[in-house]
């Protein structure tokens, strides 16, 4: 009961929410990705240890996720989910990995793990690009600044870190 209690008043206020949700989901998405993401960003830049092997690895490995970008969305061309297949041809390494790397390797392997994810930004930048060229509803030009929040949050980390 102590457990049924507490869900079912969320369940109610949830319904209760929908429609306002709904109404807002852009603007608090788009606050979220560029506040949330776009500070972390800055954060993981800033912590980044910016050495030749390190930005040559970073390079190699968003490489390899640009060109699986770019190729699923020329595959995938002509199907109307093809800008969302291209984007979800890499998948979020912090969501599982984050955890594991904190408790089995300790506090600094997590920030790198953060640091690589922020520093990859562009991938998601050209994943953005193509949700936006075809997204069912024109996108506006003032919602850009928030939707590449996070690769110019991982950019100025990176010169914060590296200049101060």
């Amino acid at each position: 009961m102590l457990v049924a209690l507490p869900l079912f008043g969320a369940f109610v206020v949830g319904l209760g929410s929908r429609r306002w949700l709904q109404r807002h989901f852009a603007v608090l998405f788009r606050a979220q990705f560029a506040v949330g993401m776009g500070g972390l960003a800055v954060l993981a830049g800033w912590s980044f240890d910016l050495t030749l092997r390190n930005v040559t690895a970073l390079a190699v490995l968003l490489a390899a996720q640009v060109s699986s970008v770019v190729l699923a969305e020329r595959l995938f061309r002509d199907r109307t989910d093809g800008p969302l297949i291209a984007f979800g041809m890499f998948g979020n390494p912090t969501f599982w990995s984050l955890p594991v790397a904190a408790v089995t390797l300790g506090a600094e392997a997590a920030v790198f793990l953060v640091a690589y994810d922020m520093l990859t930004q562009p991938r998601v930048a050209l994943g953005v690009k193509l949700l936006r060229s075809r997204a069912p509803i024109e996108q506006s030009t003032r919602t850009a600044l928030a939707d590449y929040a996070p690769t110019a949050g991982a950019i100025a980390g990176v010169a914060i870190g590296r200049f101060r």
